[in-house]
């Protein structure tokens, strides 16, 4: 079973290790799992650890773990967790998002006021699809959606003789009657395009 290492302060610093010296030890350990710094790692100054007894060098200089290193090693692993993946996603219920949704749709709705007549859409549409979508959709929130909406009218809908209605923005069924939604399209910029804003701050 595959193993992690806690990095315990606590512990280095009784010891008067640095973090470097446990990297260093872990690596000789496992010079396989960690060979990307292998470049650095060759170059580490273990004179310490030699004094201190952790390694021991033979005829040749490399270094080889001591008993003490192997008992630290084995002091500060866990099992490993299980393989990386995405913060789980708690969906809520049908019924919190409808909740959410009927008292934020006037937000929602608001942005296309006054752009031209009926863009607002219907309130109730809004409701139904937008409540939809964030089923669909839970790993966004509210305020993403918000975001997209904007940067949406902020570009394309500047173009008021193709601007989409509130509604039709959320879901719109084409002439092949298969649904195109431009939120799910738009929503995706958003992280990148406030990255892209804050980096030309910069220049």
């Amino acid at each position: 079973m595959s193993k992690s290492i806690i990095l315990d302060f606590i512990v280095l610093k009784k010891l008067n290790l640095s973090t470097t010296d446990l990297l260093y030890l872990v690596w000789l350990n496992d010079k396989v799992l960690l060979n990307s710094m292998h470049d650095y790692m060759c170059d580490y100054n273990n004179i310490k650890l030699v004094e201190k007894h952790y390694i021991k060098l033979d005829e040749n200089k490399t270094p080889h773990l001591r008993q003490s290193s192997i008992d630290l090693l084995n002091y500060l692993s866990i099992d490993s967790f299980k393989e990386f993946k995405q913060p789980k996603i708690i969906k809520k219920s049908s019924k919190k998002i409808k909740a959410e949704v009927v008292e934020r749709v006037n937000e929602y709705r608001g942005k296309w006021q006054g752009l031209r007549a009926g863009s607002m859409g219907g309130k109730q549409s809004c409701i139904d699809k937008l409540s939809r979508w964030m089923e669909t959709n839970p790993e966004y929130t509210f305020d993403e959606i918000l975001q997209a909406a904007q940067l949406y009218l902020d570009t394309e809908g500047r173009n008021l003789t193709y601007l989409q209605r509130a509604d039709y923005f959320i879901y719109k069924q084409e002439n092949n009657r298969e649904e195109a939604s431009r939120l799910s399209a738009f929503i995706d910029e958003v992280g990148s395009t406030a990255t892209q804003d804050w980096t030309s701050t910069l220049n």
